[in-house]
């Protein structure tokens, strides 16, 4: 009886094993990789920087752009928003493009007068990476809701840049704050 109901289960056990393939949908091309935001043009100064969100994001969010030559700066800009009583945000990014590429960025507030008018920008600093990599972690935001309440990122395709098209010319920009 033992052995009978051992066979049964076992019978039991493998008649519900599915076989599962990852991926396969049927021969199709595989779905394209999506990213949080895509570069939109005109974004090529502070002036029209690309709206991206609020900060802080705590998860990890990505923008997907491209590198026109022989020169492409692409701009984007966040309003920022912390929790009541924050006077900082951690900001954090990871960019990735081209390894014949050293990137750069720069990081800038508005200034305002008194009308609240953006008057111009306050720069927070200026990072170089290479081989196509840059990252800044930990970077701290200063913040008040009336003068220091956004950031905007200068994205600049920098150093060895040629004028022959890159065989990727697309970079992905992931930030996060802590």
């Amino acid at each position: 009886m033992k052995y009978l109901s051992l066979l049964f289960l076992l019978g039991v056990l493998v008649c519900t094993v599915e076989q599962v393939v990852d991926g396969d949908d049927g021969g199709g091309p595989p779905d394209p990789p999506s990213y949080d935001y895509e570069e939109q043009e005109p974004n090529d100064e502070l002036e029209n920087a690309q709206a991206i969100t609020v900060l802080p994001v705590w998860t990890s969010e990505t923008i997907q752009g491209n590198h026109w030559l022989p020169a492409d700066l692409d701009c984007y800009w966040f309003f920022l928003d912390p929790p009541l009583g924050v006077e900082t945000i951690s900001f954090n990014l990871i960019l990735e493009t081209d390894p014949s590429i050293m990137p750069k960025i720069k990081l800038y507030q508005s200034k305002y007068n008194a009308e609240g008018d953006v008057t111009g920008y306050k720069h927070k600093g200026t990072w170089v990476g290479e081989d196509g990599y840059l990252t800044l972690l930990n970077f701290d935001v200063e913040y008040d809701p009336l003068t220091n309440n956004d950031l905007l990122i200068e994205l600049i395709p920098w150093g060895r840049l040629r004028d022959i098209p890159l065989p990727d010319d697309s970079y992905l920009l992931d930030f996060w704050c802590n």
